[in-house]
């Protein structure tokens, strides 16, 4: 056997290794820790430790924990500035992602003044940024507005208000001078758009929780929203019509009617809608969305309940003639209540059809899944369903007639199926 001394690799190889394994360890952090790549790195060895410190890709990265920093760390001064400034001239002329953390704060936390000069200094380089302040009366010290970020495309921006309905004395200009800048996420609690002075006109895709719908007014290129909306909103008067979103995905922040929104909405260029995260019972807004909106739709993920089964017919017609990738998430067991060839005779496109998360008690309910893919009037290429059975009935099921049925299928159709294991609590 050759054994190949890793010493003896050529300086461009174990830097390429350095660059591959990035997501091995977690990224270059303040306070340092050992399991950031740099510092693992640095070390093993006095060669590594070279090696590492002239690999830029290590040094584009890093994470300020503020509410972490030790009070003997923030009274010294300028030492944090100091070590950010060394680490990062390590990138050398590469784009730079900066993530400040603010989420735990110590007896003393590190001033958001010293921050501000910091992100001032290196905003020219700085690609993707995250900034997690606690709360939005944070954001005015930063003086955002001020510096230019040319390479700036990604900002996810952690600033809660302080309660519902609260107005700061002036609107916070942020990022105006970042022409690249075209994502935008809410990290936690909810924001009224309306209180930012955002390069919003130049926003794609937009992510978080939002106390009211002004984005899709304030926003006009938007093409994909992730987004949970918050219990009181203030709905508009009106039809809003935004005809550039794509993608929408509606998920739970807390317990509310998320939904309720698409009565409002008007999105005729819609491609992608995932509601599978909102409750059954609000989906009886979905049918005259669809309609009045007329998208192209080509994918729909949505929770798989009585409530939904019962309203099908009304949705599932104005979009039957688009929709190439439907996902049913089940909610209280009632997936096999869908697994009717008459609910899709409709869908004369689909390509890909799934089942998330669907609970098997019985061979019996398999062979269900098998009888309802043979009846398929409109088959699609491919069949998915993941689903779950409890530990103690998988090993005495006896799968060997649906396995036969299954390869038969699968002579035309891609059928994957994957078992999630259950949780069984012990009596």
């Amino acid at each position: 056997m050759n054994h190949c001394n890793v010493l003896a690799l050529p300086t461009e190889i174990t830097a390429e290794i350095f660059v591959e394994c990035l997501a091995l360890f977690e990224p270059l952090c303040l306070p340092p820790s050992l399991q950031s790549a740099p510092t693992a790195l640095s070390c093993v060895c006095s060669q590594w430790r070279a090696i590492a410190l002239s690999t830029s890709a290590l040094w584009s990265q890093l994470t300020m924990e503020c509410g972490k920093f030790a009070p003997k760390i923030i009274s010294e001064a300028d030492l944090v500035e100091n070590t950010v400034d060394t680490w990062l001239k390590r990138a050398g002329p590469r784009p730079i992602s900066l993530a400040v953390e603010y989420s735990s704060e110590g007896p003393e936390i590190y001033p958001f003044s010293r921050l501000r000069g910091i992100i001032h200094c290196w905003s020219h380089q700085i690609q993707h940024l995250r900034l997690n302040l606690g709360e939005s009366r944070y954001v005015d010290i930063l003086e955002l507005e001020k510096p230019s970020f040319p390479l700036l495309r990604t900002v996810a921006l952690g600033c809660a208000q302080r309660r519902r309905g609260f107005t700061p004395p002036v609107k916070p200009v942020l990022f105006d001078k970042a022409p690249n800048l075209t994502y935008l996420r809410f990290l936690d609690g909810g924001v009224t758009p309306t209180l930012f002075a955002l390069p919003w006109s130049q926003l794609t895709e937009c992510e978080g929780a939002l106390w009211d719908s002004q984005l899709f007014s304030l926003a006009p290129a938007l093409i994909k929203l992730t987004c949970s909306l918050h219990a009181g909103m203030d709905y508009p008067s009106d039809f809003i019509v935004h005809h550039e979103l794509r993608s929408l995905n509606l998920y739970i922040h807390e317990p509310v009617l998320h939904i309720v929104i698409l009565p409002f909405l008007t999105l005729p260029e819609l491609r992608h809608l995932d509601i599978s995260a909102v409750d059954g019972y609000l989906y009886r807004p979905l049918g005259p969305f669809l309609i009045r909106s007329s998208p192209p739709l080509q994918s729909l993920t949505l929770m798989g309940n009585e409530f939904c089964l019962a309203l099908w017919p009304q949705f599932i017609v104005s979009i039957a003639n688009t929709l190439e990738y439907l996902e049913i998430v089940e909610s209280d067991g009632e997936a096999s209540r869908f697994l009717s060839p008459d609910l899709f005779s409709p869908l004369t496109r689909i390509q890909s059809l799934t089942f998330r998360d669907v609970s098997i008690l019985s061979v019996m309910q398999l062979e269900l899944m098998v009888d309802f893919l043979d009846a398929l009037a409109n088959k699609p290429r491919i069949f998915k369903m993941s689903w779950k059975v409890p530990a103690l009935l998988y090993g005495t099921m006896d799968f060997g007639a649906v396995g036969d049925d299954l390869a038969r299928l699968r002579a035309g159709m891609d059928i994957q199926l994957s078992r999630c294991e259950e949780t069984v609590t012990p009596m």
